[in-house]
């Protein structure tokens, strides 16, 4: 079940990113730069109109320009980052709270945070809120495997590298 979540969550995140232009004053900044690191070269100092960007860290310029080398330079290429992010968080969260609250609670836990209005934005923008969402839920999830007692070597590793990831998302 929680992979038809998944699947249903992701062809509704997926749904219109092509066709919609980019919104809001910030999706076409890091649309732009994201495009504008990929057409020259330097993956280390984000430009917008050739002007360099230090308004975000870097990461998710990375991101975007990234799926924008594989995609090519569109808005699903630049929106398709924050999808997976908003994918890859329900799909922890799912399976963390099978641990804790078994199969029927995790089921309805992923599906109300997939299907919640904010979460549903998040997957259809290019900007860090999403990804920046992954970093927070994986260190959450890591701390309260802490709390419990289950903090092993790679759950710290695991907690520094999301932790990084985070700052350099956001």
């Amino acid at each position: 079940m929680l992979c038809l979540i998944l699947v249903l969550a992701g062809v509704s995140y997926l749904a219109g990113n092509a066709g919609v232009p980019l919104i809001d004053r910030d999706e076409p900044r890091y649309a732009v730069t994201s495009r504008a690191m990929l057409q020259s070269g330097d993956w280390v100092v984000p430009r917008f109109l050739d002007e360099i960007r230090t308004a975000k860290p870097v990461f998710i310029y990375w991101c975007q320009a990234a799926s924008m080398q594989v995609l090519g330079p569109t808005v699903f290429a630049a929106r398709l980052p924050s999808t997976l992010a908003v994918l890859t968080s329900v799909l922890m969260l799912g399976l963390a709270a099978r641990q804790v609250v078994g199969s029927t609670r995790a089921l309805w836990t992923a599906f109300v945070f997939a299907t919640s209005l904010l979460t549903l934005w998040s997957a259809k923008t290019c900007l860090t809120d999403a990804v920046l969402l992954l970093w927070i839920t994986t260190c959450q999830l890591c701390l309260y495997a802490a709390w419990r007692g289950r903090a092993r070597w790679w759950v710290v590793l695991i907690w520094a590298v999301a932790f990084g990831l985070a700052v350099l998302t956001k």
